[in-house]
């Protein structure tokens, strides 16, 4: 980890090790931005993965409207998603090696909220376990409900069902799980 020079009482909210500075197309996706209650810090690292430039931008010189800040995340042509900041002597583009906006919209809602001198909580950094944990809970649920939507139909074989058609409003009966025909107007029907 490299020294970022933090102050006695600044403190990193977000930090990410999958971004790129502006559109160079030559620029990789190897370095990290990381906010603070002060700063936003850019760490550019070189071919050895050692720090070549660590830029410091404070918060405070980010433009403002209605107390909003003038940060947002939006789709970049590629796919990915970039937070455009916009600082008093200019625009800066950090685009995120992600293809949702949930991310970068989490930096967007806590520069907000830092500008404001709303609390922001700070992003403790998940262990490998704790990330793996998650994904095979959450893989089990996936299963689990695989499982339960099978047993369901299974169980509601062979019951019959009426349903009105939705074309002609007339109560339609059959077997549930199977497409029966609207004996008046002719529709097909899934109950």
């Amino acid at each position: 980890m490299e020294d970022l020079g933090l102050s006695f009482d600044e403190a990193i909210i977000l930090e990410n090790e999958k971004v790129k500075r502006g559109t160079n197309l030559i620029s990789n996706y190897t370095n990290k931005l990381v906010l603070t209650n002060r700063n936003l810090i850019y760490v550019e690292y070189n071919m050895l993965r050692k720090p070549k430039n660590i830029e410091k931008m404070p918060l405070n010189t980010i433009r403002t409207y209605n107390g909003r800040a003038q940060v947002s995340a939006k789709r970049e042509v590629s796919g990915y998603v970039s937070l455009d900041v916009y600082f008093n002597n200019g625009p800066e583009k950090f685009i995120f090696l992600t293809m949702t906006t949930k991310e970068p919209q989490k930096w967007v809602e806590s520069i907000n909220s830092i500008i404001n001198g709303v609390a922001v909580s700070m992003n403790i950094g998940k262990s490998a376990v704790e990330s793996a944990t998650e994904m095979v809970a959450d893989s089990i649920a996936s299963i689990a409900g695989t499982f339960t939507t099978a047993f369901n139909k299974r169980m509601n074989k062979g019951k019959m069902e009426t349903t009105e058609c939705p074309s002609c409003t007339a109560s339609v009966k059959g077997q549930a799980g199977t497409v029966v025909v609207c004996p008046y107007c002719g529709r097909q029907i899934k109950l």
